[in-house]
């Protein structure tokens, strides 16, 4: 079973534009989280403590380990990032930020582990979110790639764990109508959706999202980085060539290869933990 996990990078990017808390404590860590200083982010969150210092030292730490680093790296930032990620969801479970950021950041380790307990605690945390809050542009998009990429895992990951790709397009579609439409990250993974299920529309579709976003003005690092994978994506698409899209969706990813780490001891928590 390849990817039994939740979102991949759909949640991490979405989590990582959301919304800051207004607090003027946080400004140094808000700052450094837009200019890419993610460590300097991470120890400002830190600081600051509370839900909202928590979640960007969260944030910051999926941001860095999922995007930026790779290998062993990446697996140690994913395991920091969890202690946060814990942190922040036990001082607010209610808050919709810190659900979703610590749901990805378990489905994450299950794909390391390959452990499909993982991924089924994380949809419980969307899910349950859901039912709290189900006008939440953040919980559709993170549901919709939980489908999507256990769906792309294959029949096995499909039967074990339910995923249906129908569902995946449905809660893009929330999504996007809740504001999604003026959401950079969300309309990246739809287009990473619609290419990888290949029809003749959907590739259209996905080819037009993917020059929106190309020529859009970044508004801050992380969608610079976004913006170089889109132009990746669109190279492989207009390529007309099956195996350069498949590596290219492979790549366009988060924590790309960090299955390939599974001898790393696992981080320390119990995913039967959480859900609720």
């Amino acid at each position: 079973m390849k990817s039994v996990c939740v979102s991949m990078l759909t949640a991490l990017v979405m989590v990582a534009t959301a919304p800051l808390f207004a607090d003027d404590t946080l400004e140094d860590a808000a700052a450094s989280f837009a200019l890419g200083h993610y460590e300097a982010a991470i120890g400002a969150g830190r600081t600051a403590g509370g839900i909202a210092g928590l979640t960007i030292a969260c944030r910051a730490g999926l941001t860095l380990g999922g995007l930026v680093e790779n290998g062993i790296g990446a697996v140690a930032r994913l395991h920091d990032a969890l202690g946060d990620c814990i942190a922040a969801h036990r001082t607010d479970p209610d808050n919709v930020v810190a659900r979703v950021s610590l749901a990805l950041a378990i489905g994450f380790e299950g794909k390391r582990l390959k452990r499909p307990s993982y991924a089924h605690a994380a949809r419980r945390l969307i899910e349950t979110g859901l039912e709290r809050n189900g006008d939440s542009m953040l919980l559709h998009g993170a549901l919709a790639g939980w489908h999507g990429e256990v769906s792309a895992a294959g029949a096995l990951a499909r039967m074990v764990l339910g995923a249906r790709s129908s569902r995946a397009a449905h809660h893009f579609q929330q999504a996007l109508a809740l504001d999604g439409n003026n959401d950079l990250p969300l309309r990246y993974q739809y287009a990473r959706f619609l290419a990888r299920r290949g029809g003749d529309a959907e590739t259209r579709q996905a080819r037009a999202l993917l020059e929106t976003i190309i020529a859009q003005v970044p508004a801050d690092h992380l969608e610079r980085l976004l913006q170089d994978r889109a132009r990746s994506l669109l190279q492989a698409l207009d390529s007309g060539k099956k195996r350069r899209l498949s590596r290219a969706l492979k790549s366009s990813g988060a924590f790309v290869g960090i299955e390939k780490h599974r001898d790393i001891a696992k981080a320390d928590i119990d995913p039967d933990d959480f859900g609720a």
